[in-house]
């Protein structure tokens, strides 16, 4: 099995000189991953077309058989990893939580690919493509902070993985889905629900319009993805699909 590592900033505070919130960290750790498996394409003007001799590894993540560990950092401990070949570095933008550009998790992916940086982890939202990514968690289903991390990840990888068709491509169908792969990610919001999680699966069947992945665990669902849909200023489905919570 193919194993990959993210490392994840603990030691960081907000703006406010508070702990980072466990949601935020585990977005960025979202961040880290998808950055990680994008850089396994080559970017044409329409298209993410998967390299050949990186087909092996984009398979095992679309298989499940990439084992990612979630390992803990803080500044002191940087240097011990920070130019190590094929680690990405996540860079949030510092406008809600930071004061500042802040690194805030960085993957290290295996050896014996070729990867390609063209995603740019600290691009910036284009505020006319702006998009969201909804993560509606089944929060009884999880233990601690590493298991949220564990399941937003998978859940936001699974919505990437439903942008590929059968040749593994990306076709990169208009302006905000290109911004999306680039690096200016959807912001990942998780949303605790009331109802009984099943349930809610069912109403969201009911929109046609809506496009969502469902993640389980051990037979139960973990997490229900509702994904961006690119278009300008207002996600106006993701909205409405988000009164049924």
């Amino acid at each position: 099995m193919k194993k990959v590592k993210i490392f994840i900033r603990t030691d960081l505070k907000t703006n406010s000189n508070k702990r980072v919130p466990n949601g935020k960290l585990a977005a960025q750790s979202a961040h880290a991953c998808m950055a990680g498996f994008l850089s396994l394409f080559k970017r044409t003007e329409n298209k993410l077309i998967p390299l050949e001799e990186n087909k092996p590894l984009i398979e095992a993540f679309l298989n499940n058989k990439v084992e990612i560990e979630y390992l803990p950092i803080k500044e002191k401990d940087l240097g011990s990893v920070i130019e190590e070949e094929n680690l990405i570095k996540i860079i949030d933008q510092g406008r809600t939580v930071f004061r500042e550009p802040t690194l805030t998790t960085m993957i290290k992916m295996p050896k014996g690919y070729t990867y390609n940086q063209y995603v740019d982890c600290a691009a910036e939202q284009n505020e006319r493509y702006r998009s969201k990514q909804t993560i509606i968690i089944n929060k009884p289903e999880i233990k601690d902070k590493w298991e949220m991390f564990e399941v937003v990840t998978e859940s936001s990888m699974k919505s990437l993985y439903s942008f590929l068709n059968k040749e593994l491509e990306i076709e990169l169908k208009d302006e905000g889905l290109k911004a999306w792969i680039s690096g200016a990610f959807a912001k990942i919001t998780l949303q605790p629900v009331d109802i009984k999680i099943e349930e809610l699966e069912k109403r969201l069947l009911s929109q046609t319009d809506l496009t969502f992945v469902v993640t389980k665990k051990e037979n139960k669902i973990s997490s229900i993805t509702v994904n961006p849909n690119f278009v300008e200023i207002v996600d106006q489905h993701t909205k409405e699909g988000l009164r049924l919570v």
